[in-house]
C-alpha cells in the first residue's frame, strides 16, 4: 500500500541490529535529523544508495522476506491493528506484523515530514553493516540550489 514499486532493498547480512536515531530540537518540537540500522557498534557513512519517498510523514526499515512472510495471513483487524501502531508512534517505535511469525519494523517520523530523503550506506571493512536515512542534513552537507 506505501510502496507501489516496492521499497528501496539492499542486500545485507542477517544479525542483530542496533536502531539509532539522532534528533534535533526546535522552538516548535523535536524533530528526527537522522535514522540508522547497524549491526555493529562502529560505521563510517558511505554513499548515497537511493533515494526513500515519505508520503506519510515516517519511514521504517525492516527485512521486506520476514515482512513479507509475517504479513501472509493478516486479517483486516490485524492490519487495523498494524495502522493503530503506526498512528501512536510520535517520533521512534517498533510496529509489530503478524501473528504467527511476527515480524518488527523499526519506524521513525521523517524530520520536517513527506519528501525524499537520501539512504546512505554504512560500512565497516569493507562491509555494508547498515543503513542511514537523513531527513535533516548539517549546513555543510545540504545541496546547492
Amino acid at each position: 500500500m506505501l510502496f507501489p514499486d516496492g521499497p528501496p532493498t539492499f542486500p545485507i547480512s542477517a544479525g542483530l541490529y542496533a536502531v539509532c536515531v539522532k534528533t534535533m530540537v526546535y522552538t516548535e518540537g523535536t524533530r528526527v535529523s537522522r535514522f540508522r540500522c547497524l549491526r555493529g557498534n562502529d560505521a563510517t557513512l558511505g554513499t548515497v544508495l537511493d533515494e526513500v519517498g515519505v508520503d506519510f510523514g515516517q519511514v521504517g526499515m525492516f527485512d521486506p522476506v520476514a515482512l513479507h512472510d509475517s504479513c501472509a495471513d493478516l486479517s483486516d483487524e490485524d492490519g487495523d491493528e498494524i495502522v493503530n501502531q503506526l498512528n501512536a508512534l510520535e517520533l521512534v517505535g517498533l510496529v509489530r506484523y503478524g501473528n504467527v511469525r511476527p515480524s518488527w519494523m523499526a519506524v521513525v517520523s521523517a524530520g520536517f515530514g513527506d519528501g525524499g530523503y537520501p539512504i546512505y550506506d554504512l560500512t565497516w571493512g569493507g562491509c555494508r553493516v547498515g543503513l542511514e536515512v537523513a531527513f535533516i542534513e548539517p549546513a555543510h552537507m545540504a545541496k546547492e540550489p
